[in-house]
């Protein structure tokens, strides 16, 4: 059975950046800070959940919070844990903190909206190394869209840096 043994408690700190729209260079990147914990399964499963804490813009007045649950699968070759999944997630970001004057009036990019407080994203850690209790991703990625107007704004994040311990 897929959930028979006793799952695998990671608990670590993340980096991430993130754009919206993910295409348009005109748009700042927001970092952020933050906790996540995992839950891993005997063949690979793995129940995600993180909350992070994001860094105003240059040109944007006020912090954000962030927070996510997801589900995927890591795969074991060696020391090489590479992963892969689904995350949806919600923001305390509003939509009228994303500043329209950064898009140029007529283009495309003008009409791609704002960023919603909610998204779904697929998400990849394929640069993820275990030593022993320790694991560290160097290269994380997502893609994915806003919620409830699916597709109105898309988001890329990138995640630098993803250090956990299991327990």
């Amino acid at each position: 059975m897929l959930l028979a043994a006793e799952p695998t408690v990671h608990l670590g700190v993340t980096w991430r950046a993130t754009r919206y729209p993910l295409l348009y260079e005109g748009i700042p990147w927001h970092q952020a800070v933050g906790g996540v914990a995992e839950l891993r399964f005997e063949r690979g499963l793995t129940l995600s959940s993180g909350v992070r804490l994001v860094f105003p813009a240059p040109s944007e007045p006020s912090w954000a919070v962030e927070g996510h649950l997801g589900v995927g699968g890591v795969t074991r070759i060696g020391r090489w844990r590479p992963g892969a999944g689904i995350e949806l997630g919600a923001s305390s970001r509003h939509t009228s903190e994303v500043l329209e004057t950064e898009r140029p009036p007529g283009s495309y990019f003008a009409d791609l909206g704002a960023p919603e407080p909610l998204w779904i994203d697929f998400v990849a850690t394929p640069a993820r190394f275990a030593w022993k209790d320790w694991e560290l991703s160097v290269a994380g990625l997502g893609v994915g869209v806003s919620l409830p107007h699916f597709g109105l704004s898309g988001r890329l994040h990138v995640d630098a840096l993803i250090v956990t311990r299991s327990f």
